[in-house]
């Protein structure tokens, strides 16, 4: 039986559709990719110095562009979703994910890290109708206005462009311009995003302590000594990260114990490094002792919080500072691990 062809407005609104879809996906894919940054311009320096950064930290940023060559972002958009991982000289590893569509999702803020403090934000994501990505972005409350963005691609999609306009602390505003340069790195995939942590970890959440908070995970475990096995069964199991070639585990004690890994060829951390842990399980706390050539470069503190339930992470380095984006990618890896050891059995 045939029903004939639909009217003509509607024929031209499905094929409008249609059109309209291909090219969504086809603007999408042009961000899809790896990126290493290659510069940054415009008012940096009143926007450092609206984030109480001081002269001499300022200067040395700007000696080292900002982080050129060094910075690098990688971006998968896969059904009208972004996901992103900023990987920031100096700071640590960065992820969020949020749906292209208008629609407001709570992420957390790393740019200028380390010298600017990681804080909570809400973004709001569209593609436009040139090809360009748009954000906005407010502060944690949805009270006050804090970013617009606007990405896009050129020189045959070498090149991706970020202007944000930063609305600053004292009612001015700053413009600034990141250039990143497309390399031949693997891209994210689906299946890499897929498996990301579920739970939103806060950098710099207690000032005090500068450490990181995870939001609540009373969703995955029943109690705080559920949490504290599946988080030993973790780090016990260590599953490779990137760059990692072979994880070697060592019993020390019964609460202590070691994981060795080795890196593949050029890695920035040489050829391997050690991580050293002591548990205090009756504390519900933790330390691990990360060292390369036998030389400790950082210690990772850790305990479990109750009221909800979650994990706090700081950090403080060989020479005793303390600080909170290295905790972040930590969180989350340990986090992740324990889910999946919890979802097992």
């Amino acid at each position: 039986r045939s029903f004939g062809n639909p009217p003509l407005g509607l024929g031209v609104l499905i094929r409008s559709q249609f059109v309209e879809a291909i090219l969504s996906i086809i603007m999408a894919e042009q961000f899809t990719g790896c990126w290493i940054q290659e510069e940054v311009t415009g008012d940096v320096t009143q926007w450092l110095t609206s984030e109480n950064v001081s002269f001499v930290m300022r200067q040395a940023a700007w000696v080292a562009g900002y982080g050129a060559e060094k910075n690098r972002y990688s971006m998968l958009v896969d059904d009208g979703m972004l996901y992103t991982e900023h990987i920031l000289d100096m700071a640590g590893r960065f992820r969020s994910s949020f749906k292209l569509d208008g629609s407001i999702t709570k992420i957390l803020m790393c740019d200028g890290a380390p010298l600017v403090p990681l804080r909570m934000g809400w973004i709001q994501g569209k593609l436009a109708a040139d090809g360009a990505m748009e954000f906005i972005v407010y502060d944690e409350k949805q009270e006050n206005l804090m970013r617009e963005v606007r990405c896009f691609v050129t020189e045959h999609g070498m090149k991706h462009i970020t202007e944000a306009k930063m609305f600053l602390n004292d009612g001015t505003e700053a413009v600034i311009t990141t250039t990143h340069r497309r390399t031949g790195d693997p891209p994210l995939t689906i299946q890499d995003c897929s498996a990301w942590c579920p739970v939103l970890v806060v950098g710099d959440a207690n000032p005090d302590l500068k450490s990181a908070i995870s939001e609540s995970l009373e969703e995955f475990f029943a109690s705080e000594s559920a949490l504290m096995d599946c988080m030993e069964h973790g780090m016990k199991h260590k599953a490779l990260a990137p760059g990692e070639k072979s994880v070697s585990f060592h019993q020390i004690s019964d609460t202590e114990f070691t994981n060795e890994i080795t890196l593949t060829e050029g890695s920035p951390l040489g050829s391997s490094f050690l991580l050293r842990y002591e548990l205090d399980k009756h504390a519900l706390q933790w330390k691990a002792v990360l060292s390369v050539d036998g030389t400790k470069t950082l210690t990772y503190f850790c305990r479990i919080l109750t009221g909800p339930l979650r994990l706090e992470c700081w950090v403080v380095l060989a020479n005793g500072d303390r600080v909170s984006a290295p905790a972040v990618s930590a969180l989350e890896e340990l986090i992740t691990a324990a889910i999946r050891k919890c979802r097992v059995q």
